[in-house]
């Protein structure tokens, strides 16, 4: 269990830092929480037949590098319709 106020940031930077070090797999409450809430989505979506199982899966995404490449994929995506 984490302390709730690890995750609070005071701007868009800190966010920014914040997200990238959990889809970077650094070991801490971003981390979890990204894992916890990918997990969620993952079982409700039916690609795990219970939570944990997509708790798992978020984890091997993050730890794989899966995760952070798929985002990196979105922003190269969306800076086609850039100015």
């Amino acid at each position: 269990v984490h302390d709730p106020r690890v995750l609070r940031v005071a701007n868009v930077e800190e966010s920014k830092t914040m997200l990238l070090a959990a889809l970077e797999d650094r070991i801490g409450a971003a981390r979890d929480i990204v894992a916890l809430n990918a997990g969620a989505s993952i079982y409700v979506s039916g690609l795990a037949a219970t939570l944990a199982d997509g708790v798992d899966k978020a984890f091997e995404a993050l730890t794989s590098g899966a995760a952070r490449a798929r985002l990196d994929d979105f922003v190269k995506f969306t800076q086609r319709f850039a100015a």
